[in-house]
């Protein structure tokens, strides 16, 4: 794995987890946790952009935001490398994110006037033929980068509806809000048949998986995923 991450120059890099089945395993959980940290450390050596979701998920219900870990919901790795290194952090409530390298400010200055659109951090990531998506035990055929959100928007589907979400920042006191495209509550999840786009990402070498000794690493052309889903997407929905 670490041969593959040395190679990465100069990439703007997402990185996701999953680590709730290593939750009840102590050394397998600190183990991972620790090569998560080598990996960061030779992406900051090699100049790579790190971006790391911060969201704050649960902003609808409780209308609360802010810097404090608690408001992030995207799990004890994400916590425990922000408190090693020295992210910047974007300003919206919900869909946040923690960045690091030669991108910041590119990244931190976007307008984010939606949570996915083309001037949201994903929307950017996406449409970057320059990024790499980096899951540490996501589900290889299964999990969609978030990416799925900013193709959906971008071609406004039937079953999303616009909704601004508003609430407090309690570091700066302030009146905050973000406006999303989503779905209703009580409808059931929309069956994209994504593993039929992520096969194809795999057998095109665009998306790939490498093991690491307690865990999976996956690996994806972020762009090319966003690509296959726009011309995917109204097919299925037809």
């Amino acid at each position: 794995m670490f041969k593959f991450i040395k190679k990465l120059k100069q990439k703007n890099i997402i990185i996701f987890s999953d680590l709730l089945s290593l939750i009840s395993n102590k050394k397998k959980f600190s183990f991972t946790i620790k090569e998560f940290e080598k990996i960061i450390k030779v992406l900051i050596k090699n100049e790579n952009t790190i971006i790391l979701p911060t969201y704050n998920l649960n902003f609808p219900k409780v209308k609360f935001t802010g810097r404090s870990d608690k408001f992030i919901t995207t799990g004890s790795m994400i916590k425990h490398i922000l408190r090693k290194f020295k992210f910047e952090r974007t300003k919206k409530p919900m869909y946040n994110y923690a960045v690091l390298g030669p991108n910041t400010k590119q990244i931190l200055d976007l307008k984010q006037s939606t949570a996915w659109g083309n001037d949201s951090v994903i929307g950017y990531l996406s449409n970057n033929k320059n990024t790499l998506g980096l899951g540490v035990n996501t589900d290889l055929l299964s999990f969609t980068w978030v990416t799925i959100h900013s193709c959906e928007e971008k071609l406004k589907v039937p079953y999303r509806f616009w909704k601004i979400f508003r609430g407090k920042n309690v570091d700066t006191g302030k009146e905050v809000y973000e406006r999303m495209f989503v779905r209703r509550l009580n409808d059931n999840e929309k069956d994209l048949k994504q593993k039929k786009i992520l096969k194809k990402l795999v057998s095109e070498n665009k998306l790939f998986i490498k093991e690491g000794i307690h865990g999976s690493y996956s690996i994806i052309q972020l762009n090319e995923y966003y690509l296959k889903n726009l011309k995917y997407l109204p097919r299925v929905l037809k």
